[in-house]
């Protein structure tokens, strides 16, 4: 949906401590290492995630891996007898729900369109699982309140039940108090909550995480034995993006890029707004690396996006990720990144975008 901005990654201070990881460390690290992840990494992590999103856990409640996808796969199958099924927010990225239906659960969507989580519904279904964006739910970016979050806690903790939280680039938020992470709103209940670090840093480092509560770590670790599970996450780059950490980098880059994503974000939603006042309306401009245009038109949202594809300009349709299909209705919305675009050609592209749009308003 969006790329990140490279310009700013701090290519020096990173090819530094690559280098030394590898002349200092290699016969070490190019061997097998912990299937969870490398010690000093999950050191940092526990510490960072407490400082800047209010999760509580030890370094051993971190396992690390090199994708998202593959994280949910061992998890779906370590939880595999605790619940039939997987409750979702509509709309929510598919990621989580299909690693989880790939293993066998089935789906239950539990909120309507854009709104929050029912807890009457969810108590209705055989789901003692929920996945949740409770920071910025995709795609639409709707925050979860307070008292949900509450609602939702008390709802797991009644049932024996768990939360798997999204968090995935909860760093870039751009307006208002920083939203704490809801593991550390609820100690006794048993919440799952998983992140990474393509967006605020590069996807090529396949470096994503998950914090498990205490109550499964030890089916875990049992599940990674009988599987034969090898450390999916180069040791290489753990170990530099440990030093990194360390070193203060890495907060240091957060707050630049957050600063940078802030401006561009602006840009973009300003820009919208003027070039499609009257016709269109941006929704919950206030995190992540894109904004939802929402429109009103008769043509198809695959049919806007394929217009303009021919002239360089990248836009996605937002249906697919609803699980009622809204296609038909008159109401279109478009997923517009911004992360990768540079700040003085983000009026160029919208200003071009209306134009070429023009003939469907």
């Amino acid at each position: 949906m969006s790329k990140n901005d490279f310009i700013s990654f701090p290519l020096r201070a990173w090819r530094r401590l690559l280098n030394h990881t590898l002349l200092e460390e290699y016969k070490e690290l190019l061997y097998y290492g912990d299937p969870l992840g490398e010690a000093g990494l999950r050191n940092e992590l526990a510490a960072y995630l407490y400082r800047f999103r209010g999760v509580v856990c030890r370094p051993e409640q971190i396992v690390i891996g090199a994708e998202q996808h593959l994280l949910m796969n061992y998890l779906a199958i370590t939880m595999k007898d605790l619940s039939p099924g997987i409750a979702v927010e509509n709309p929510c990225y598919p990621l989580i729900p299909y690693a989880f239906q790939a293993q066998g659960y089935e789906l239950f969507p539990v909120t309507e369109a854009d709104k929050g989580i029912s807890i009457s519904r969810l108590g209705n279904t055989d789901a003692r699982i929920v996945a949740v964006s409770p920071s910025h739910q995709f795609p639409g970016g709707r925050v979860m309140p307070f008292h949900e979050r509450l609602e939702l806690l008390e709802w797991a903790k009644e049932n024996h039940a768990y939360i798997i939280e999204d968090d995935y680039g909860g760093e870039l938020r751009y307006y208002g108090q920083p939203i704490p992470a809801l593991q550390g709103l609820g100690s006794s209940a048993n919440v799952i909550y998983v992140g990474g670090f393509s967006q605020i840093l590069a996807p090529d480092l396949c470096i994503h995480y998950m914090v498990l509560p205490e109550a499964l770590l030890e089916p875990f670790r049992k599940i990674t034995r009988r599987l034969m599970v090898e450390l999916s996450s180069s040791r290489v780059y753990q170990r530099t993006l440990q030093r990194f950490m360390e070193q203060g980098h890495f907060e240091k880059h957060v707050r630049r890029m957050r600063n940078l994503y802030r401006k561009k974000n602006r840009k973009l939603a300003d820009t919208l707004e003027v070039q499609f006042q009257g016709v269109g309306e941006v929704m919950n401009a206030e995190a992540g690396l894109h904004l939802i245009l929402k429109i009103r038109t008769p043509a198809s949202e695959q049919e806007m996006v394929d217009a303009v594809r021919p002239y360089g300009i990248r836009v996605a349709a937002a249906t697919p990720f609803y699980s009622d299909d809204k296609s038909q209705s008159g109401e279109k919305k478009f997923i517009i990144g911004f992360g990768g675009i540079e700040l003085e050609k983000i009026e160029e592209g919208i200003c071009r975008l209306r134009e070429l749009w023009s003939r469907y308003l």
